[in-house]
């Protein structure tokens, strides 16, 4: 079981990841956070559950948002993104649950939580912007 000592040197090597975030391909960028966010739980059953949860969520927003660039139509797209911005979302929820669950000191989470709401609030834009607009 890790000490004290290690889970708080992991909760900084997470905001040292998330603050290099912006050097990555836009891909990387998404799962970034929530990957660090995991490697800095402590090793606990419950709290690994909902850590596991997070990283899933914050893969599959990143190979949706992947897929999505590659898509054939803007169909295919607005729905790879709406995925994503469920996904962005999904892993805001993991975040917040761990802050207040007190799992994890809060200010260790605070810069993980900044960047997801900001992806989140970027792919909801978009999701917006892409779906067609409903007839009047």
């Amino acid at each position: 079981m890790k000490s004290h000592r290690q889970n708080t040197r992991a909760g900084h090597n997470a905001v040292n990841v998330v603050a290099t975030a912006g050097t990555q391909g836009p891909d990387e960028e998404l799962s970034t956070a929530d990957h660090a966010g995991y490697r800095a739980l402590p090793n606990a059953p419950d709290i690994q559950v909902v850590g596991k949860q997070l990283l899933r969520s914050g893969i599959s927003a990143a190979v949706n948002h992947r897929s999505a660039l590659r898509d054939r139509s803007r169909q295919e797209f607005t729905a790879k993104i709406g995925i994503v911005r469920e996904e962005a979302d999904e892993s805001l929820f993991w975040l917040e649950l761990l802050r207040d669950s007190g799992f994890v000191k809060p200010e260790l989470l605070t810069s993980l939580l900044e960047e997801e709401k900001e992806i989140t609030a970027i792919f909801t834009t978009a999701y917006q912007t892409a779906k067609p607009k409903k007839p009047q």
